[in-house]
């Protein structure tokens, strides 16, 4: 997001669906949206930028990746607050762009980070390597109360063994200096070349954690009162559930935001589109069910991107045998014939579906892996389309 010039703008996701898990029933979106808003003229000196958080509930007021489990306080921390470490291309493949690098060694299963020189947190603390390491040990704390702990924390070599209490460290985390750090895994899949892929993001500020116990951290005044980040704003006050006011921030590694500031809101989904209509707010992330009534709004600007998503129905072709923890299929089970899954996914028009009920913009998916993945994503795969005599 580019923070430096008001627009108005409203935010879409695009998903596919299919109709199973084994079978992937279309290609391309039947609406097509830019993915950027770049507005003419001169942009205006100050200013406070006004966001809608469209969500049908208050916030938690966890503002903290650490503990947050809501998304709508995820998305306020991670796109103002406080910034992962990590940028990426179009194919969601890291980049050296962000506030941090990755070199990966996959022969040797280990991936090197290194953050910038000279930044500094919203406080005005210098950044080091030791605000990557610390999530870690937080994470894997036996204290920790959060949801972060697991698969990709615990393929770190040694983090098990700190989470158990067998020792006082994280053998698998090697610091090199004050901005560069060793990782070495169990497992090395190509997925960790992406965000999100097995590499931890988080970067948080060691010398505000250090002064609270692991076990209170959800309720600190670092995650509810006055989170410090690397974000683009700095939390100026909360209004609990409702509110954030936010001032930009001169720390910020890509430069301080022109806007003063910022105000987060909560806005009722049902209420939201009226209220962009009404220029209440700048920016929102409108429901894609109301597409049709705000598609033609001439007071602001609707982008939308692929979602990293696709919705399927599943088969039952048995039943979990606890004790040997697998799967015994039930052979006199209908639908373990192929043919007819098959079958039914040609007798499902997922095209006209998403253009009666979401207006396009959900779509027939043709293969497992979504098409915001470019370079991998096979495009000429035709999945399974509308065929009622097949």
């Amino acid at each position: 997001m580019n923070h430096s010039v008001l627009r108005k703008a409203a935010i879409l996701g695009l998903a596919a669906f299919t109709l199973a898990g084994t079978i992937s029933p279309a290609v391309n979106a039947q609406v097509a949206l830019e993915t950027s808003v770049d507005n003419e003229g001169t942009p205006i000196q100050g200013g406070t930028l006004k966001i809608a958080a469209v969500a049908g509930e208050p916030f938690s007021g966890a503002f903290s990746s650490l503990v947050a489990d809501q998304s709508t306080d995820l998305s306020v921390v991670e796109g103002y607050i406080n910034t992962g470490l990590f940028e990426y291309d179009e194919n969601l493949q890291i980049k050296d762009t962000g506030l941090a690098s990755a070199k990966l060694d996959p022969e040797n299963k280990k991936v090197t980070i290194t953050i910038r020189k000279d930044q500094k947190w919203s406080d005005g603390q210098p950044l080091t390597i030791d605000d990557v390491i610390a999530p870690y040990y937080i994470i894997a704390n036996k204290d920790y109360t959060g949801i972060r702990y697991g698969d990709d924390f615990k393929n770190v070599v040694g983090i098990e063994d700190y989470h158990d209490g067998n020792s006082d460290t994280i053998s698998g985390l090697k610091k090199i200096d004050d901005y560069t750090l060793e990782i070495s895994y169990k497992t090395f899949s190509a997925s960790m070349k992406q965000v999100g892929g097995g590499i931890s993001p988080y970067v948080e500020p060691k010398h505000i954690y250090d002064k609270i116990a692991i076990k209170d951290i959800a309720d600190s005044d670092q995650v509810r009162v006055n989170p410090v980040g690397m974000g683009p704003f700095r939390v100026k006050s909360i209004t609990p559930g409702e509110a954030i006011v936010l001032e930009s921030n001169e720390y910020y590694f890509k430069g301080k935001p022109k806007v003063d500031g910022a105000v987060i809101e909560v806005v009722n989904p049902s209420t939201a589109v009226a209220e962009m209509k009404a220029g209440n707010y700048d920016l929102a992330e409108l429901p894609t069910d109301e597409y049709d009534t705000f598609k033609d709004a001439s007071n602001f600007k609707t982008i939308g991107t692929v979602e990293n998503t696709y919705s399927y129905i599943g088969f039952k072709f048995g039943s979990w045998n606890k004790d040997k923890e697998e799967v015994e299929m039930d052979t006199s089970k209908v639908i373990q014939n192929k043919a007819l899954r098959q079958a039914m996914a040609y007798a499902f028009d997922a095209d006209a579906v998403g253009q009666r009920f979401f207006s396009g913009l959900r779509f027939r998916a043709n293969t497992l892996i979504p098409s915001l993945f470019k370079s991998v994503h096979a495009s000429d795969l035709p999945g399974f389309t509308y065929d009622p005599e097949k």
